[in-house]
């Protein structure tokens, strides 16, 4: 456990709403499939940019597929490192399942079932949890995390390197919490495909999993806020490598565009 100081720098980038839904649709968390029978984890939720979106999609998914609403209980995790975030995201799931129909205590024990407060890469999740991890990790170099924590995180996740981005430790902890066949979906800086620190990830990638698709997305108004974070949708998936999707969108590409792209990619 480490104290952790609310007001200091935590790397928190926030998606936008069109480009969380092109990642759900890319990694196949729709709601034509039984989402309520299965596991999703979002490893750093914020305020919700990705839970909100994800907890719509499982209620509809549970209507669709005759279960009840409380099966979300069961199907979502979530995490923040921030008790303030945690809290915004249980009162998200909480506020969609009331207006879905439960009723206010039982909304609000399943949201606190569902979000919980704590460092995702420091948790004891188990092995083969997870269907679907997805989100957007937060953007803050090692360097910048206390020393004691950072070095708790190098011990957690080895692929952790030199002078890495946290970001790689979600990737590597998403991972490995993934089923057979479990989808991990991320938007993250695309230098860990490149640059040296990321060299024992890549190696992790290609010894065990299967890239379906990247899509840069480097000059796109992917945040709610400009950054320049050089970032790519990633969707890796726990199986045999295939043939993978490669697409980079230009500063035009937008919401308009997106459920093209999606079609496109499915179509293979």
């Amino acid at each position: 456990m480490f104290e952790i100081d609310e007001k200091g720098e935590h790397g928190e980038v926030f998606t936008r709403r069109w480009v969380v839904e092109l990642i759900l649709d890319l990694s196949g968390f729709t709601v034509d499939q039984d989402l309520g029978g299965l596991v999703a984890v979002e490893p750093s939720c914020g305020s919700g940019a990705f839970l909100a979106p994800i907890t719509e999609r499982l209620i509809e998914s549970c209507r669709m597929h005759d279960r009840p609403l409380t099966d979300v209980r069961s199907a979502l995790r979530a995490f923040d490192l921030l008790p303030t975030n945690a809290e915004l995201a249980q009162k998200a799931v909480a506020g969609a399942l009331v207006e879905a129909g439960l009723g206010d205590a039982e909304a609000k024990s399943i949201s606190l079932d569902c979000v919980q407060c704590g460092d995702f890469l420091l948790t004891s999740h188990g092995d083969d949890v997870a269907d679907f991890v997805l989100g957007n990790p937060p953007y803050i170099r090692l360097e910048d995390v206390p020393t004691a924590r950072s070095a708790a995180y190098r011990r957690a996740c080895p692929t952790m390197r030199g002078r890495s981005d946290i970001f790689v430790g979600f990737i590597e902890m998403g991972l490995r919490i993934l089923k057979p066949d479990g989808v991990l979906g991320f938007i993250v800086a695309d230098r860990w495909m490149h640059n040296q620190y990321g060299s024992d990830l890549r190696r992790l990638v290609s010894s065990s999993y299967a890239v379906e698709a990247i899509v840069s997305m480097h000059d796109v108004e992917a945040f709610e806020e400009p950054v320049s974070a050089y970032p790519a949708v990633t969707v890796i998936r726990r199986a045999e490598q295939s043939t993978a999707v490669v697409a980079n969108a230009t500063k035009s590409f937008g919401e308009a565009n997106a459920p093209s792209l999606t079609k496109w990619v499915n179509s293979r």
